[in-house]
């Protein structure tokens, strides 16, 4: 069983109120909040962008200043311009300065799961975008056929 770490952080009482919970049936959620002994906090993008700066605080100091040009001479290449208030999220991007990889302020948790959800890509329970992964196009265990192999001896 996996115990999120806030839990983890609080003590073992506060481990086993949330294994006791899980092991009652009880959600995630709920065996979280029991355990932590406080209410949920509500998820807006305000939280989401909690104690992330811009894209010149996070790309501050040494030679940030220039990989934030490259990134954002790539991204008007690929036809956006990113917002002084955006954040470069490089998990998304297919290539560096992919227009997808930067996160709007506004709307930025629905970009973030529009992008993951075209992925088909999952998040955990619990994480501040919810997104449930797709099925895989075609079964990985399906046997692929092989080339007959050509007698080296008979040409």
């Amino acid at each position: 069983m996996q115990v999120p770490i806030e839990v983890r952080a609080r003590g073992n009482r506060a481990v086993e109120i949330y294994e006791g919970c899980i092991q009652r049936g009880e959600s995630v959620l709920l065996a979280e909040m029991l355990a932590l002994q406080q209410a949920p906090r509500g998820m807006t993008d305000d939280v989401f962008f909690a104690g992330i700066g811009t894209l010149a605080d996070q790309f501050g100091g040494g030679d940030g200043a220039n990989q934030l040009e490259a990134l954002v001479a790539r991204s008007k290449a690929a036809g956006h311009t990113p917002g002084y208030n955006d954040y470069y999220v490089a998990g998304l991007a297919e290539f560096p300065g992919d227009p997808k990889a930067f996160v709007p302020r506004t709307g930025g948790r629905a970009h973030v799961k529009q992008v993951l959800e075209e992925k088909g890509w999952s998040t955990l329970d619990g994480s501040a975008v919810s997104v449930k992964g797709r099925e895989p196009e075609a079964d990985p265990f399906t046997p692929v056929e092989s080339s007959p192999k050509k007698n080296r001896r008979n040409k």
